[in-house]
C-alpha cells in the first residue's frame, strides 16, 4: 500500500496525476534532458498517469493525462468510458477520443467494431452508458469499422484515428 497523508485522503473520488518519489525512480531519459524535465521535476516523478483515490487510501489507475478529453469544464478519461462501451456484449472492440467542439471544446467520439455482423447501435449504446457513466461523458459521435488500426505491439493508434 502506498502511504498517502490526511490530505489527500480528504480528496478521495477526484482525479489527479499520479506522482512518486523514492530510491526506485529513474534517474532520467538518457541523452533527453528536456523530456527528462517535463517528468522530474522536485524530486517527484510525474507519471502522466490519471489516478483516482479511494477512501481507504488506495490509488487506481483510471486514463492516462496524454488521453484526456476537455469537455467543457470536465476532465474524461477516454479509458473509463472505454471500458464502459467494452461491457456492451455487441462491441469487440472500441476507442474514445475527443474532437474538436465549438462550445465545449472537445466532444466524445468512439470508434467501434461490433460482434456478429451488426451495424451502427447509436441508441442502444448511449442508452446502456445512462447507467454506468455522466451524461456529460456519453459519446455524441460513433463511428463504425471493421477493425481498428493497431502498431505491432497490438496497441490501437489513436492518432490515425484523429486524421
Amino acid at each position: 500500500m502506498i502511504p498517502v497523508s490526511r490530505h489527500d485522503i480528504r480528496s478521495a473520488g477526484k482525479h489527479g496525476e499520479i506522482v512518486a518519489r523514492g530510491s526506485n525512480i529513474m534517474p532520467g531519459y538518457w541523452n533527453h534532458p528536456e523530456e527528462t524535465q517535463k517528468v522530474l521535476r522536485n524530486g517527484l516523478y510525474w507519471t502522466g498517469d490519471i489516478g483516482e483515490m479511494d477512501e481507504e487510501g488506495f490509488i487506481y489507475v483510471v486514463g492516462r493525462s496524454k488521453d484526456m478529453i476537455k469537455v467543457g469544464g470536465n476532465r474524461v478519461s477516454a479509458k473509463e468510458i472505454e471500458e464502459a462501451l467494452h461491457e456492451h456484449p455487441d462491441v469487440t472492440e472500441v476507442a474514445v477520443i475527443g474532437i474538436p467542439d465549438e462550445v465545449l471544446g472537445e466532444a466524445v467520439k468512439a470508434f467501434i467494431v461490433l460482434k456478429n455482423g451488426k451495424t451502427e447501435m447509436n441508441d442502444v449504446l448511449s442508452a446502456f452508458l445512462k447507467d454506468k457513466i455522466a451524461l456529460y461523458k456519453i459519446p455524441r459521435f460513433y463511428e463504425y469499422r471493421d477493425f481498428l488500426p493497431k502498431n505491432k505491439s497490438g496497441k490501437i493508434q489513436k492518432l490515425k484515428l484523429k486524421k
